[in-house]
């Protein structure tokens, strides 16, 4: 009941009885809202005295028991949200809990992960003091054996002699130089007399003369070759005169043969051997004379060769003539008669 119905009880004139019944289920009402309590104290303090009690009816206390069952359903359904709430609250705080646990497992080899890295950074640690220190020690004896080095080559490194005063007069040393000078001269002469020569003895003529001799050497050569080719025409007679006479004699088998003709082959044979191996050498010889043959051009291109470079040789003597006495000494120095004796062999 609310307070409009309590107003319109108390002005049509109700018993102190049933004012007093609605003021309780109006209460009760109220104890169902806290935020009207002080509401509902005031009202019973003001209205009390001025009320008139009255009987209560079947329907007073109908209304009553339905405001009664309608505030416990208010509050059952209150209480089953606040279950549901509660409920729901709790499957998530379980969830949350499940999952902080399974994060919680996932976490505890961290623990051996980080327990193992900091071993082994503790061992990288110390191999690296370790390395450093044995750096350090060879590097202090590099630097031992490098002073000790150092100290043994000035120890072995002979002194520095005296300053030794130079003199500029070279008169003394004239008569020396100038012995030196005339038996280089006198050398030099008996090389251009050698060049004179050599171009005397390599004209056309000498190497004709050379050429002509080379040809009659292989001369015999070829005296042996006509007499191996005679032998060979006699024997291809021969041979054509056996065949000759075997075809006359239809076909004769070789056991048959005759002993005579059985000795003549062997002699043929054997003389046709020793023939064999003579034509061997006469081919060797041949091959070799040929050989021969065809170097003599070149012979031929080494001796001018040797003709050109002996008149360099010459050009330049003649050139270091204008030189100066101390100049000519320095460079025809070298030139000593070994030196044209090997060039005369090349």
């Amino acid at each position: 009941m609310s307070s409009n119905g309590l107003h319109e009880l108390i002005r049509h004139g109700g018993t102190t009885d049933s004012v007093q019944a609605s003021v309780n289920i109006q209460v009760i009402e109220v104890c169902a809202c806290p935020q009207r309590v002080w509401w509902v104290c005031v009202a019973l303090l003001v209205w009390t005295p001025h009320t008139y009690s009255r009987e209560f009816t079947h329907e007073d206390i109908r209304e009553a028991m339905l405001s009664l069952v309608h505030m416990i359903r208010m509050s059952e359904d209150k209480l089953e949200r606040h279950e549901f709430r509660e409920r729901t609250l709790g499957d998530q705080l379980k969830k949350m809990l499940i999952g902080l646990d399974k994060k919680h497992r996932a976490l505890e080899p961290l623990k051996g992960m980080i327990s193992r890295l900091d071993d082994r950074l503790s061992n990288v640690e110390t191999i690296l003091l370790q390395r450093e220190e044995r750096e350090k020690s060879s590097q202090a004896k590099i630097n031992e054996a490098l002073e000790g080095i150092q100290k043994a080559l000035v120890a072995l490194a002979p002194a520095p002699p005296p300053p030794i005063d130079l003199d500029n007069n070279l008169s003394a040393n004239d008569d020396a130089i100038q012995r030196r000078l005339d038996t280089t001269d006198a050398k030099i002469d008996a090389v251009k007399k050698e060049i004179k020569t050599l171009k005397n003895t390599l004209n056309p003529e000498t190497f004709r003369s050379m050429c002509l001799e080379a040809a009659s050497d292989t001369n015999p050569f070829e005296k042996h070759i006509s007499e191996a080719e005679k032998l060979l025409n006699k024997y291809e007679t021969k041979l054509s005169e056996y065949n000759g006479t075997k075809v006359q004699t239809d076909f004769v088998p070789l056991n048959e043969v005759s002993l005579a003709d059985e000795a003549w082959h062997s002699k043929m044979s054997e003389v046709m051997e020793r023939q064999e191996k003579e034509i061997k050498k006469i081919q060797q010889l041949l091959s070799d004379a040929e050989s021969m043959w065809k170097d003599l051009p070149r012979l031929g291109s080494n001796n001018l060769s040797v003709e050109v470079c002996i008149k360099v040789v010459s050009d330049r003597l003649v050139k270091s003539n204008n030189f100066s006495t101390i100049d000519r000494g320095k460079f025809c120095y070298p030139f000593n008669n070994k030196y044209f004796v090997f060039l005369f062999c090349i």
